[in-house]
């Protein structure tokens, strides 16, 4: 179990030391309301649009996280 931990540890390192980098920022256009609004802004978001199936639970692990995101705009 070290060994494996120790393997994924190298193979990642090199991207620890790199800049935060963002990709989706269209998905996260609302997070700022939901973070001043209520539930509604939080429905909202939610509901998202994004893709065939509007990715919700990708959607709500970003609505979880949302005070540790910049400001996606």
């Amino acid at each position: 179990m070290f060994a494996l931990a120790g393997c994924v540890y190298v193979i990642y390192s090199n991207g620890l030391s790199g800049a935060f980098l963002l990709d989706d920022v269209g998905n996260l256009r609302d997070l700022e309301r939901v973070q001043s609004g209520g539930w509604e802004a939080a429905v909202a978001f939610l509901s998202g649009g994004v893709g065939p199936g509007g990715r919700p639970l990708s959607l709500l692990t970003f609505l979880v996280q949302s005070v540790a995101w910049p400001n996606p705009v």
